[in-house]
């Protein structure tokens, strides 16, 4: 149905003095998508500060984490292991622990969204 067709039935239906009012799915289709679109910037800005505070966040756990076992690496130092070996060692536990994080996070992200949907429901 043509927009001209639309205006010329909601006008049908109006001349009735039953209907109020009309409204089209492809309008709100229409006003969707615009809306949709408008969000966009906002959510790419918030991926972005996303990702920003999780780099600060591990940046700082692992400095904390280096800072708090200086001995601990200086003892694997002096066992006879590299530098390489060692930035490996806390590489490889950084790596692991953030898997583990993102797949718990799914996991509880997936049931807080589902809380939400049937709250809201």
């Amino acid at each position: 149905m043509t927009n001209n067709q639309e205006a010329q039935l909601s006008q049908k239906l109006r001349d009735t003095d039953k209907v109020q009012n009309t409204s089209f799915i492809s309008t709100q289709v229409e006003k969707q998508d615009s809306l949709s679109r408008s969000l966009q910037p906002v959510v790419l800005i918030f991926i972005v500060l996303s990702g920003t505070l999780a780099f600060v966040v591990l940046y700082n756990l692992t400095n904390i984490n280096i800072s708090e076992r200086e001995r601990e690496l200086a003892t694997i130092k002096v066992l006879g292991f590299f530098d390489n070996e060692v930035t490996m060692y806390i590489v490889r536990e950084n790596v692991i622990f953030t898997i583990f994080g993102i797949l718990v996070g799914f996991g509880i992200g997936k049931m807080l969204t589902w809380f939400i949907i049937t709250m809201i429901i």
